[in-house]
């Protein structure tokens, strides 16, 4: 159960730090170069596609970013201050 709380956190922390910057007019999701960019980023074996393990580790890097303090939980304070960084 903890390693599926684990893996939706991650997956959910993904999804809102690719789709919050187009709600915060801070990158245009619909410019064919900017997410062309951003998988070649995610795709680091450079095989063409996203694997798990690629998906996972983007996510590990942004939630290590997140997490202030370093005590591999984020409250609501770094959850907030992570989305005002991303707004900036």
């Amino acid at each position: 159960m903890r390693v599926f709380s684990v893996l939706l956190t991650f997956s959910l922390l993904l999804v809102v730090s690719v789709t919050a910057p187009a709600f915060a007019g801070h990158h245009k999701m619909g410019e064919k170069g900017d997410r062309k960019e951003r998988f070649l980023k995610a795709d680091t074996d450079g095989d063409g596609v996203i694997s798990r393990a690629e998906f996972i580790a983007r996510a590990e890097k942004r939630f290590d970013k997140m997490d202030a303090d370093g005590d591999g939980r984020l409250s609501k304070d770094e959850l907030r201050s992570a989305a005002k960084r991303r707004g900036q």
